[in-house]
């Protein structure tokens, strides 16, 4: 979902294509299904024949349940969601040993990453990952891999970089270039980086950063998502991205 969730001038058919598959799966999926207990139909949030419209109307009461009990039943909820993911076993290589399950599945609050900034500026030299000039005022600690694509904070995944670029990036992967420099600097130096965050008690895991950088990639040259370069540019992922190190699917 996450790959084209912006239409762009590229892929308009392809992006109304999206919405309409994801509105019929919401409407013959989850919603029929939600009321289903026990392999009975039950009806106590919205009267069933109404899922084939375009709306459904809630009963009485209900939106004042949620209301009321939203942190409860997101609890229960979450749950369960992290009750199932587990139990697949595939899903471990993926999710690292020392990622918390219920953060990658839901996301975080976001945690203060100032004590990342002395680290990245020592390994990068005080330079901008990306525009590679001189950092001194307004400087930012960047997930690599943006945080909405994976919402835990991985040291291996940071990156310092001036406010500008980073606000130019926003949300999107970056291009060639920039990821063979994320890959040369965790082959050279992940280990020491690691070292490094200990000490100042970062959260890291190469190995997960390897794994979850590798992931986003894949997907995004499945999608034929343009990446981010530089400024307000973007370009096509360059092919040549499967043969940094590293970069095993």
């Amino acid at each position: 979902m996450r790959w084209i969730s912006e239409p762009s001038e590229e892929r308009p058919r392809v992006w109304q294509s999206l919405l309409a598959k994801v509105k019929r799966t919401i409407k013959e999926q989850p919603l029929r299904k939600l009321q289903t207990i026990g392999g009975r139909q039950l009806e106590f949030l919205y009267a069933n024949e109404m899922v084939g419209d375009d709306k459904i109307e809630l009963k009485a009461g209900v939106a004042f349940c949620f209301r009321r009990y939203h942190e409860l039943i997101q609890d229960l909820v979450r749950g369960a969601w992290v009750r199932f993911v587990r139990g697949l076993r595939e899903n471990q290589p993926l999710l690292g040993q020392t990622v918390d399950l219920d953060e990658f599945m839901f996301g975080s609050e976001r945690a203060d990453l100032s004590a990342a900034r002395p680290v990245l500026f020592d390994f990068q030299e005080g330079r901008c990952f990306y525009c590679e000039g001189a950092l001194q005022s307004r400087v930012e600690v960047d997930h690599f891999v943006p945080w909405s694509f994976y919402p835990v904070d991985l040291g291996h995944n940071f990156v310092l970089a001036h406010a500008s670029c980073n606000a130019a990036k926003k949300d999107r992967l970056a291009a060639y270039k920039h990821l063979h420099r994320w890959c040369d600097r965790n082959v050279e130096q992940g280990t020491e980086l690691g070292a490094a965050f200990d000490e100042v008690g970062v959260l890291h895991d190469l190995q997960a950063s390897w794994r979850v950088t590798s992931w986003a990639y894949g997907q995004a040259a499945a999608a034929g998502v343009h990446v981010w370069t530089m400024g307000a540019k973007s370009v096509p992922l360059d092919r040549r991205w499967l043969g940094l190190q590293g970069m095993r699917l």
